[in-house]
């Protein structure tokens, strides 16, 4: 008797909170085996203190949620999707955060449109929806030529020289291909090097002439 009672006494303080439902039904089937409440009543009390985020779910839910298995079997699967979509959120939130600030690139002016001639669909445009750093520039070069990021040529091959890149207002190569705009560097603008950065920088500069040479 004294086991019963004090097993509905935790089941009566037990409630999901920040726990995951399978967390939570862990915990719950291992008092209930102890009470002696009805099916129904289990059920009821584990949909009772669930939290509310899974309540408000559960609402619109087609699916069946009669008996206390089934209840936990849904809103496992919403729980689930719910963390996923939060953990993107927040991936999405730092991602734009990132990007903040960076002027978007502006078409280039027509004493220079002769120069610069983009593709109409470049394969290799790079992604810069978040922060890079120079060794993930390096390994998304990796066999492509680093004036215009084809794979059919290297760097000597290229006769990319009189290319002007609009982001960065360098001359050599493409805005595909522009190691300040796959950075996150402001448009035309380097960061102020370091002593640390200028050695980064050499040494970049080392690899890609070995690059041209392959």
């Amino acid at each position: 008797m004294n086991e019963a009672v004090d097993a509905k006494e935790k089941l009566r303080v037990l409630w999901q909170g920040s726990l995951t439902i399978p967390e939570y039904a862990t915990l719950f089937k291992e008092l209930m085996t102890r009470t002696s409440y009805s099916s129904a009543d289990l059920r009821d009390r584990f949909y009772e203190h669930l939290s509310t985020r899974i309540k408000d779910k559960l609402v619109h839910t087609t699916c069946p949620i009669a008996a206390l298995d089934q209840l936990i079997t849904v809103a496992t699967d919403l729980d689930v999707r719910i963390r996923q979509r939060q953990a993107k959120r927040e991936r999405e939130k730092k991602r734009t955060g990132t990007i903040t600030g960076i002027v978007a690139p502006q078409p280039p002016s027509s004493n220079v449109s002769a120069l610069f001639t983009p593709p109409v669909a470049d394969p290799v445009a790079m992604d810069i929806d978040a922060a890079h750093t120079r060794e993930e520039f390096m390994q998304h070069m990796h066999g492509k030529c680093f004036e215009c990021g084809s794979s059919t040529h290297a760097k000597k091959d290229g006769s990319h020289k009189r290319d002007l890149c609009p982001y960065c207002k360098c001359v050599g190569h493409r805005e595909t291909v522009c190691m300040d705009k796959f950075l996150g560097r402001p448009k035309g603008q380097k960061a102020a090097a370091t002593g640390e950065e200028e050695a980064s920088d050499s040494e970049v500069s080392d690899i890609l002439s070995q690059a041209s040479l392959r």
